[in-house]
């Protein structure tokens, strides 16, 4: 829509210029536009063709700048949005992987998804801790993946909307991750630094 306006612009100041220059000649030489002879007409062509040239040349050259500067801008936003929607493919992947590890068994009939839900009932339990250290990991790349979304593309819409997510899904496993061992207690700092974009 843009490049259409542009390209009518340009157009419209060309035939302006023309306009503005045969004007000029009819004012200038002091003819009647109706009784033109032979004569006139050559020399408003010789006219014409030497002061509308160079600023229809001057026109195209501002035309192709702004064509290469049009279709320039067309590539980045088309790399951008090829760099966005990879990011956003990875982060998905990476929340069906952690819904995928809320859904393994540790016991009979219990899974991490429930000890999750009610976690008073499953501190201290050893059998968890391979599971919430695998999913502590997962969660640690969902985490810089939204870090690297926030710095690659932008730092609002979709991006804070995942952010979000993720410190549900941070809030929800830190109960268990705290009481494991001091590693876990790194790894949430960690998780939670990349989440609110204060890796620091």
């Amino acid at each position: 829509m843009k490049e259409t306006l542009y390209i009518i612009g340009i157009a419209a100041l060309a035939l302006l210029t023309m306009g503005g220059v045969a004007a000029s000649y009819v004012q200038l030489a002091d003819i009647s536009p109706i009784t033109v002879n032979t004569n006139e007409l050559t020399n408003f062509g010789i006219f014409f063709g030497g002061v509308a040239s160079p600023i229809l040349g001057l026109f195209t050259f501002f035309g192709v700048i702004l064509t290469l500067a049009l279709q320039s801008a067309q590539l980045r936003q088309l790399q951008n949005a090829h760099i966005a929607d990879q990011h956003i493919r990875a982060l998905n992947t990476l929340l069906d992987d952690l819904q995928a590890l809320e859904q393994q068994p540790y016991a009979p009939e219990q899974t991490l998804g429930y000890a999750l839900v009610h976690p008073n009932e499953h501190i201290g339990d050893e059998k968890l801790s391979p599971l919430v250290r695998q999913y502590l990991e997962v969660l640690g790349l969902y985490a810089s993946q939204v870090d690297m979304y926030r710095e690659n593309i932008s730092p609002y819409w979709d991006c804070q909307a995942f952010a979000l997510r993720g410190k549900r899904l941070l809030s929800r496993i830190r109960p268990l991750a705290e009481h494991l061992n001091s590693w876990n207690l790194v790894t949430l700092g960690i998780i939670e630094g990349h989440l609110s974009g204060s890796r620091s």
